[in-house]
């Protein structure tokens, strides 16, 4: 196949990668068909391997990790924003990423140019609670002779949840002693009467009444940055 032939068909092996109603194992026969695909970057930037991650095709990463697909892709797309990592969707997928070799990005800020965003960034980023608790702790034993590092990932991520304001996501960190402290310490430092705001309107979203006290913590923090704030304006 040409070189654009080969990209067609990347597209079409993408696409139904999304279909649930075509097989891995019919994915996986057409890819073997033509084993070049393996090598192929399709439109999105990324790989087969790291598509078939994000579309939570394991099995088809698998049999392209064995075809010799290239695990360490990275793709500058905001929906992967660097390697398979970052769109594992279970933590056992991300274990057996990890056991293969792909390695993590350290970025912590969502915010500046450099493409590549550390995984629990990004399950931040995509509202993804399960994997960013996965993240943190995984890291925190990954990283337990960088402790100064582990309390900027642990910060960082939780400085994600509060920028997007996610109701799931910010009940589950209120609900944890250590991430609740973080976000607190957050909000103390909120520099502007719109941010806070709209703080506080999430909070008025959450239900869970064993979080009350808590809410009441946090509100009593954003109203008196607000209060502090708001002769400024």
């Amino acid at each position: 196949m040409t070189d654009l032939e080969l990209r067609k068909k990347s597209a079409e092996i993408a696409a139904q990668l999304q279909d649930k109603s075509i097989p891995d194992e019919e994915i996986i026969r057409q890819i073997k068909e033509e084993p070049e695909l393996v090598q192929v970057e399709c439109l999105s930037g990324a790989n087969l391997f790291l598509e078939a991650v994000a579309k939570n095709r394991f099995p088809v990463a698998q049999a392209l990790r064995e075809m010799g697909a290239n695990i360490h892709w990275t793709c500058k797309a905001s929906r992967f924003n660097g390697n398979a990592l970052n769109v594992a969707r279970t933590p056992q997928q991300a274990d057996q990423l990890l056991e293969w070799g792909v390695e993590i990005e350290r970025n912590l800020s969502l915010l500046i140019t450099k493409p590549f965003k550390n995984p629990a960034i990004m399950a931040a980023f995509h509202n993804d609670t399960t994997m960013l608790l996965y993240w943190l702790e995984k890291q925190r034993v990954l990283f337990a002779d960088a402790p100064e590092y582990v309390g900027e990932i642990f910060y960082a991520a939780i400085d994600v949840v509060s920028m997007m304001n996610q109701y799931n996501m910010l009940s589950c960190v209120i609900a944890d002693d250590e991430l609740f402290g973080i976000l607190k310490g957050i909000y103390s430092q909120v520099d502007n009467v719109k941010a806070i705001r709209l703080y506080l309107s999430a909070l008025r979203h959450i239900d869970d009444q064993s979080l009350e006290a808590r809410k009441k913590e946090l509100r009593k923090t954003l109203n008196e940055k607000k209060k502090k704030l708001s002769p400024a304006m």
